[in-house]
């Protein structure tokens, strides 16, 4: 149960050590992706929001499974495009395209709706609509395109250090998001994570950075590490005050749209810098 903070009581009740990390580590997984982990938990389970400070590196397992597979696409002889296309499909498939979901459910909401309880109403709902589509679209074919410049101006090793930089900074972006924004309803999956803490977060955040941070240095130096650290901030601070004005807060969609944007930010970014 949520305390007067609107935090779980279970962030104070975790196993110390490497362990607990583990124990954070396997329950992120479940919940952003179809890893099966579940007996990587030793019997130890606590909300979402307890363990969110293992965000960053639930993040570092995805991008690096899509590192493998764009860079065992670029052995076989894939082109550019097409090595993008096949990592960016697997990252899709390791989460259930839950974040794409979320995102096509916020473009419909905050694009079709008038009011605030329709938005929420639209974006509860299963269907897809024009609005989500396109946001589809034009996204996931802006990230395919990005990645596959970066793949083309990069060597693999470099381009496969930013592809798990990208995932890590991406999900640091949610737990954020999740930290800042209230619940824009009482009940979906965000309000059932419960909210991260201070002390999650801060540790979310220093976890993230030690993994993002030095892949980044060494793919594309000091002066792209602070361009990409500047972009994540943008794109979260500008989606967050989206949010705000259009539900009033966060849900599990807006978050799984903030990877999105993030990602997409990020690709875009380096992309242009790199080209």
């Amino acid at each position: 149960m949520p305390d007067r903070d609107g935090h779980s009581e279970a962030h104070r009740e975790h196993r110390p050590g490497a362990a607990g990390w583990r124990d954070d580590l396997a329950t992120c997984l479940m919940f952003l992706t179809r890893l099966p982990v579940a007996g990587f938990q030793c019997g130890h389970d606590r909300p979402l929001g307890g363990a969110m400070r293992a965000f960053g590196l639930a993040g570092a397992v995805v991008g690096a499974i899509t590192a493998i597979v764009l860079a065992t696409a670029l052995a076989l002889g894939f082109n550019p495009v097409l090595a993008s296309l096949a990592a960016l499909a697997a990252a899709t498939l390791l989460t259930g395209a839950l974040h794409e979901d979320g995102l096509g459910d916020v473009a419909d909401g905050f694009g079709g709706g008038a009011t605030r309880e329709r938005k929420l109403e639209i974006m509860r709902d299963s269907r897809i609509g024009a609005y989500g589509v396109l946001a589809l679209v034009f996204t996931v074919g802006a990230r395919i395109f990005a990645l596959a410049t970066i793949v083309e101006r990069t060597t693999p090793l470099q381009a496969m250090c930013l592809i798990v930089a990208i995932a890590v900074a991406s999900r640091a972006a949610m737990g954020w998001m999740m930290a800042t924004l209230p619940n824009a309803r009482s009940d979906g999956r965000a309000a059932e994570a419960g909210r991260p803490t201070p002390e999650a977060i801060r540790q979310l955040m220093i976890a993230s950075l030690i993994i993002a941070a030095p892949l980044t240095w060494w793919s594309i130096g000091a002066w792209g590490l602070i361009v990409a650290v500047a972009a994540v901030c943008l794109v979260a601070l500008a989606f967050k005050r989206i949010s705000a004005k259009q539900i009033g807060g966060q849900t599990g969609d807006v978050l799984g749209a903030t990877q999105q944007l993030t990602e997409l930010g990020l690709l875009l970014t380096l992309a242009a810098l790199i080209g």
